[in-house]
C-alpha cells in the first residue's frame, strides 16, 4: 500500500496545475527517471564447476521514478527535497522474495545557500559519490564495480554536508547517528556512529577526489574503505581510475585498483572497456567488462556489453554475463 501511495502522490504532483503550485512558492518542481532493460546471456558458478545459473534473462537495471524541488523559506536559503524509487520495468519483482515494485533510493530534505548544502535522508555516502562517471558500466550485472569492490553504500539515516565550490575544491562530509535505543549495545548510540568525507578538486576536463569512511551503520563487513578516485574526459577520449584500501571486519583487506576508458569509434558509436584487480586476503579477484554504445541522443542509447569476474579465493569461480539494452532517461518539469 504504501509503494501505491508513493506512486499516486507522483502522479497527482504532476497534474497540479501551476496556479496551485505558485501558491505554495515551489519554484522548481521536476518528475523525473530512467528506464534501463537488457537481454542477458548468465553462467554463473559457485566454485568447482558447480553451476549457479544458466540462462537467458530480460533484466531491469535499476530503472527509477524520482521527484525533486526547492522552495524558497527566505532570501538566501532555499529548502530543497527528493523522493526517488528503483522500479522493475522487467517483473515488478526485486528479486529479494516476495514482490516488491518500488525500493527507495536517494530520497532526502534539507536547505541550502551561499554557505552550501545541508540534508539528510537516504543517500549515497561521500565515498561512494566520488566514483563519477569512472563506473562505464553503472547498473549492469557482472559490469558494475560494486560486483567486485567494497564502497557502495547508500545507507539510511544519514546527515550529508556539502561545500561551495572554492578555487575548484569541493568537500562532502556525513554522519550516522546511531538509533539503537541505549540498551543493548552503547557504541551505537553515537551522534556519528559512522562517518564519510571526501575532497575533491576539478579543473577544467580533470578532477581528482579522495574520500574515507568508517562505521559498521554504512556497512556491516568493513571497518573503514579510503578510495582515491582521478578521472579525464575530453571529446576523444575519457580515462578514470580508483585507488582503495577496505580493511575488513574481522581482519584481512582488500587493495583495488580499477582503470576504465571511453572513445567514440565511428559516428554514434562508442566503445568502452573497464578492469578491475582487488588483491584479498587469500586470494584474487579480476573483473573485465568491455561494450559498445550506440547513442540516438543524450538521453537514449542501445549497448551491448561483455562482462567476466574470475576469483580464486576458496575454490576457484568465473562468471559471465553477454548482453544488449536500451536505456532512456525523461524529465518533466
Amino acid at each position: 500500500m504504501t509503494r501505491l501511495f508513493t506512486l499516486s502522490l507522483f502522479l497527482v504532483l504532476l497534474t497540479l496545475p501551476r496556479s496551485l503550485l505558485a501558491m505554495e512558492a515551489i519554484d522548481e518542481l521536476s518528475f523525473y527517471g530512467r528506464a534501463n532493460l537488457s537481454l542477458n546471456r548468465i553462467d554463473l558458478e559457485a566454485g568447482n564447476g558447480t553451476q549457479l545459473q544458466d540462462n537467458w534473462e530480460l533484466r531491469s537495471n535499476t530503472s527509477v521514478l524520482g521527484l525533486r524541488g526547492s522552495q524558497v523559506v527566505q532570501p538566501g536559503l532555499r529548502a530543497v527535497f527528493q523522493l526517488e524509487y528503483e522500479v522493475f520495468v522487467d517483473d515488478g519483482d526485486d528479486g529479494n522474495g516476495g514482490s516488491s515494485e518500488f525500493n527507495q533510493r536517494n530520497s532526502y530534505l534539507g536547505l541550502e545557500g551561499k554557505w552550501g548544502r545541508l540534508i539528510a535522508g537516504k543517500h549515497d555516502t561521500p565515498l561512494k559519490m566520488v566514483q563519477g562517471k569512472i563506473d562505464r558500466f553503472n547498473d549492469l550485472l557482472l559490469g558494475d564495480l560494486r560486483s567486485v569492490m567494497q564502497g557502495e553504500n547508500r545507507p539510511d539515516n544519514i546527515v550529508i554536508y556539502r561545500s561551495p565550490v572554492r578555487d575548484n575544491w569541493q568537500w562532502r562530509a556525513a554522519l550516522i547517528p546511531g538509533e539503537d535505543n541505549g540498551t543493548s549495545d552503547p557504541a551505537h548510540d553515537d551522534l556519528s556512529n559512522a562517518v564519510s568525507a571526501s575532497f575533491e578538486y576539478k579543473r577544467d576536463d580533470t578532477r581528482f577526489a579522495i574520500a574515507h569512511e568508517r562505521g559498521e551503520t554504512i556497512d556491516t563487513d568493513v571497518d573503514y574503505i579510503t578510495r582515491a578516485a582521478f578521472e579525464h574526459n575530453e571529446s576523444d577520449f575519457s580515462l578514470g581510475a580508483i585507488v582503495q584500501l577496505a580493511e575488513l571486519v574481522g581482519g584481512g583487506d582488500e587493495k583495488s585498483l580499477l582503470l576504465s576508458g571511453e572513445m567514440p569509434l565511428q559516428g554514434r558509436y562508442f566503445g568502452k572497456a573497464q578492469i578491475a584487480l582487488v588483491d584479498l586476503s587469500g586470494g584474487e579477484r579480476t573483473q573485465l567488462t568491455m561494450g559498445v554504445d550506440y547513442r540516438f541522443s543524450k538521453n537514449a542509447k542501445a549497448y551491448g556489453y561483455v562482462s567476466r569476474i574470475a576469483e580464486d579465493v576458496g575454490p576457484d569461480s568465473q562468471n559471465l554475463t553477454a548482453g544488449v539494452g536500451f536505456k532512456l532517461l525523461f524529465s518533466k518539469k
